[in-house]
């Protein structure tokens, strides 16, 4: 039942040459609640939406 609250999610991806770039649908309060409920924080949604560059970048951080 918690999964009926994140349907309508889309992702998209564009392609230009050697960039992509990724959106997604954003975040409602329930969804956004869901989230930190489950100890998960809600940059490993927003993510998914940042150029592919940008999340390597940010996954190798410390």
């Amino acid at each position: 039942m918690m999964l009926e609250a994140f349907t309508g999610i889309n992702r998209v991806e564009v392609s230009l040459g050697e960039t992509r770039w990724h959106s997604v649908t954003p975040l409602n309060a329930v969804q956004t609640r869901i989230l930190t409920l489950l100890g998960l924080p809600v940059t490993i949604y927003k993510g998914l939406g940042m150029k592919s560059e940008e999340v390597a970048c940010e996954i190798s951080e410390p």
